[in-house]
Order: structure tokens, then C-alpha cells, then sequence
């Protein structure tokens, strides 16, 4: 898992390229995005997905909004492909001033 330093006003596009993970004529036929952690912050300050994550081909992207300084947080991203396999990768976002 991958550890990113975020600052609390950043917004800051992540993104999973599956092309590597995917069979020959395998395609994602869902990409989810969630994010846990940072339990002390009030909901006005988490982190949080910004507007609507984004599939093109075999790559995820979400932007990502927020957070509180000295909080961490994991970033998801869990897709399922029309061969019925599902799978997440994930990364560590830590968040405090730039």
C-alpha cells in the first residue's frame, strides 16, 4: 500500500491503472471508491470523494477533496470485472499542511 502526503486544501486526483491485472478480454464492469479512517474528524473536514470517479478503459480515477491535518485515512478503490473477479487496491493518505 502506498502512503501519500495530502494537504487539507488539496484536491488531488488518484488513480489505479488495471491494465496489468486484466485477462485478455477482460473488462471492469464497476470501479468502486471508499475511505476509511480518520475517526476523530468531524464530517465537515473529512476526506472525502469530490464529484463522480471516473472509468476509462481499464483505469479508475476519483479526485479527492478535505481531510484533517495529523489524520490518516485509506483510499480504496475495489472494481469487478464481467469475469466475475473483484479485487481493491488501496493507499494510505496522510494528511497535514504543505
Amino acid at each position: 500500500m502506498s502512503v501519500s502526503l495530502k494537504d487539507p486544501d488539496a484536491v488531488l486526483d488518484y488513480s489505479q491503472d488495471w491494465t496489468s491485472y486484466l485477462a485478455s478480454g477482460e473488462t471492469i464492469t464497476t470501479s468502486t471508491w471508499a475511505i476509511e479512517g480518520g475517526d476523530a474528524a468531524p464530517i465537515s473536514t473529512a476526506l472525502a470523494i469530490s464529484g463522480t470517479p471516473s472509468l476509462a478503459g481499464a483505469v479508475a480515477s476519483a479526485f479527492v477533496s478535505g481531510g484533517t491535518r495529523g489524520q490518516v485515512y485509506t483510499l480504496r478503490n475495489r472494481i469487478v470485472t464481467n469475469q466475475g473477479r473483484t479485487d481493491d487496491r488501496s493507499w494510505t493518505i496522510r494528511v497535514d499542511q504543505r
